[in-house]
């Protein structure tokens, strides 16, 4: 097995859970102070609803309400926000960027707008930038979890791993001392500290920090999938294959979870149960990874062939 890449949202996303709190900030700010005119408010209320509108219309209501010219600095700052978290979505970066600084120049002090510049850049190859960002966010917001969260999964990735613990463990610290010890990102803490552990080769302490990520508010499949390997690493087959069965089970169409779980019956000599799994990757796969994956079936059948099955 090759080293272990975290995939889906957790990769993408270090500000875990913002999006899908925009409406609820959007409606908070909108109903706190003075108001802009009912037209922006409805303009903005409708720029945070993409699940429902689209993006496309969404943005649309998005350039409306930052064109009306009547909306308070914060407002505006939320509406670039929200736009370009929009442009986000569409993978459209440069745009992205620009609204971000935007927002920035509207709200200084707001230490979740250099996150997500922060994730743009590391997106466009700025890592330098990105640095930078996360830098000035603890600077503005230093009893932030999200923003030490942020930094730490992102030196994490540079391979900066005793500071990515001293980052991701004040995360923990600041979101149990608010009572969100619970939450999906504390959990995401949790996740990435596992990580650390993993890369490092302490595959006990990975076990124990990734199993602190799986938790019902961060139901994913890469918690089980980190605990599974180092299962697996520290020569434990059997819950190996158990975690792996779970990330299945909540990502059916995950190909990782199926072909390292494939490998590990292989190993045990259940062929039957790998060639499962590995049929099940050619229904779900992409033609492209198709003729990987024969080869591998035909080479399981061939050692499968060439040996006694060895017990279950």
């Amino acid at each position: 097995m090759g080293n272990f890449t975290p995939l889906s949202a957790l990769a993408g996303g270090v500000l875990v859970g913002l999006t899908a709190r925009l409406a609820a900030l959007v409606v908070a700010l909108l109903l706190a102070g003075p108001a802009a005119g009912q037209g922006s408010v409805f303009l903005l209320q409708k720029c945070a609803d993409p699940s429902f509108l689209g993006e496309d219309l969404a943005l649309d209501y998005c350039d409306r309400a930052i064109k009306a010219g009547d909306l308070s600095q914060q407002s505006l700052a939320l509406a670039y926000q929200l736009r370009g978290s929009l442009w986000t979505r569409k993978a459209q970066n440069a745009r992205a960027l620009a609204d971000f600084t935007s927002a920035i120049e509207h709200a200084p002090n707001n230490s979740s707008l250099y996150i997500l510049r922060a994730n743009v850049r590391r997106a466009m190859g700025d890592g330098a930038g990105a640095t930078a960002d996360l830098d000035q966010a603890l600077r503005v917001e230093p009893g932030q979890p999200a923003a030490w969260l942020a930094r730490g999964v992102a030196r994490v990735q540079e391979g900066r791993h005793d500071e990515a613990i001293a980052d991701l463990a004040e995360a923990l610290r600041l979101y149990s001392a608010s009572r969100r010890g619970q939450s999906i990102e504390a959990a995401a803490a949790h996740f990435w500290i596992g990580i650390v552990h993993f890369r490092k080769a302490d595959y006990a302490a990975a076990i124990r920090s990734c199993g602190e990520a799986i938790t019902p508010e961060l139901r994913q499949p890469e918690p089980f999938m980190c605990r599974a390997i180092s299962y697996a690493r520290s020569q434990d087959p059997d819950r190996a294959i158990a975690d792996l069965t779970e990330a299945v089970r909540i990502a059916p169409t995950d190909l990782q979870a199926r072909d390292l779980r494939a490998d590990l019956y292989a190993q045990k000599g259940n062929v039957q149960a790998a060639l499962a799994d590995l049929d099940a990757m050619l229904k779900i796969a992409s033609p492209d990874l198709h003729p990987s994956i024969q080869a591998k079936r035909a080479n399981l059948l061939q050692q499968a062939n060439a040996k006694p099955a060895a017990p279950r």
